[in-house]
């Protein structure tokens, strides 16, 4: 490490560049300088790298921390990024911080450079003034500027509010000459305006009083026609009623007719496996007589007349439900057939009563044919014990007869 570690260090060229910034015209903007706090945090800024500045020049090479050196670097590079940032956004916060860094962080490094000359140091006063007054007269040729600006800008207003004033001038000039225009040709209008609708007003009587009686006569030639057509529409209702009437009696009654048929044929059915049942069991009990009918009755044969006609009893009780099934299926048939004989036959019978009457048979009709419950089933057993024990005993009685 050489003397040239100190005299050509980096620090020197970052105080450079934040000085170059202090030409910039945003920061001695009329709205920063008459900002008391932004004025003071820019111009304390820049007095504080100006002494920093003159300090390096007096440093003595062998009595200088380079180290220290360092740090006031990367202060015032935070103080550089505060002033970018404020001349790139305009926010007067960026220079409200440099002002505080400086405080907080530049003046507490001032130590290290306590060992230099003092032969042609330069007071920081001197260094304040001075930026003080570059500042001021920075703003100054700001506020000189846009005077100017203002004075150009005011002159063509004048001359635009002159030309405007002109116009209005002549623009009132010939809305008068119009408006008296206007009116003579106004009164033209009115007064033909008047004739046209007494014209039109006449035209318009004569029109309505004509179709005034083109509409009675149309009136009085529809009205008769509608009442022809009423005519006709109630005798084509009365008409539909008894249609009506007739299929729907046809629909009820098919209805019935259906349930009866095959309430019928679950009739037969069921009759037909009833003879199938009982022929089943006389056949085994005619066997069982017929294959002891010449043996005496012992201990030891009548237990298997009893079991066989057991078998026959078994196989011949069904026939028992099955019978039951049969005749309430056929009672179910002869009522569908009553009732579609009622109910084909009620139209008929009441078509020449009067209405009221009509209406009163229909009403017990209702009641009599919906709104009922249906019968409920008994589920009885079809044998009880006492039937067959009574069967076996007369099948024995009759075995003992025979021998």
């Amino acid at each position: 490490m050489t003397a040239a570690a100190v005299t050509q260090h980096p620090v020197n060229e970052i105080v450079d560049r934040l000085l170059a910034l202090e030409s910039e015209p945003r920061l001695h903007a009329p709205e920063v300088s008459s900002d008391e706090v932004s004025a003071y945090a820019r111009d304390k800024t820049f007095v504080a790298v100006k002494l920093v500045k003159s300090y390096l020049a007096e440093l003595d090479p062998l009595a200088t921390s380079i180290s220290g050196l360092t740090q006031v670097q990367t202060a015032i590079q935070g103080l550089f990024n505060e002033l970018t940032a404020f001349i790139s956004n305009g926010n007067n916060g960026h220079l409200h911080n440099a002002g505080s860094q400086v405080d907080s962080v530049l003046y507490p490094l001032m130590w290290v450079f306590a060992a230099r000359s003092f032969s042609d140091s330069v007071k920081p006063a001197e260094l304040a003034i001075a930026s003080l007054s570059e500042n001021a007269a920075a703003t100054f040729q700001q506020l000189v500027a846009q005077r100017e600006a203002l004075k150009v800008e005011l002159t063509a207003l004048t001359d635009q509010i002159a030309v405007q004033t002109a116009r209005l001038e002549t623009m009132t000039t010939t809305i008068s000459t119009q408006k008296a225009e206007a009116a003579a040709v106004t009164a033209v209008v009115q007064q033909a305006y008047a004739k046209e609708a007494a014209d039109r007003s006449l035209a318009f009587n004569t029109n309505e009083t004509a179709m005034t009686d083109k509409f009675i006569e149309l009136r009085d030639g529809w009205v008769e026609k509608a009442s022809s057509a009423l005519t006709v529409l109630e005798k084509s209702k009365n008409d539909a009623e008894k249609l009506v009437g007739v299929v729907g009696n046809i629909g009820v009654t098919g209805n019935y007719q259906q349930i009866a048929n095959k309430e019928d044929e679950a009739a037969g059915n069921w009759r037909l496996i009833t003879l199938g049942f009982f022929a089943g069991g006389i056949a085994l009990a005619v066997a069982t007589f017929v294959e002891f009918w010449k043996e005496p009755v012992t201990t030891s044969n009548v237990w298997a007349i009893g079991i066989r006609l057991l078998y026959a009893i078994a196989l011949a009780a069904p026939a028992w439900y099955t019978a039951k099934e049969s005749a309430r299926h056929r009672t179910n048939s002869d009522r569908a057939r009553q009732r579609e004989l009622e109910l084909a036959s009620l139209g008929p019978f009441i078509e020449l009563l009067p209405k009221e009457k009509k209406e009163e048979i229909r009403e017990q009709m209702t009641k009599l044919y919906f709104g009922k419950e249906v019968e409920a089933h008994e589920n009885s057993p079809i044998v009880t014990g006492k039937d067959i024990a009574s069967v076996a005993n007369a099948a024995i009685a009759a075995l003992s007869k025979g021998k």
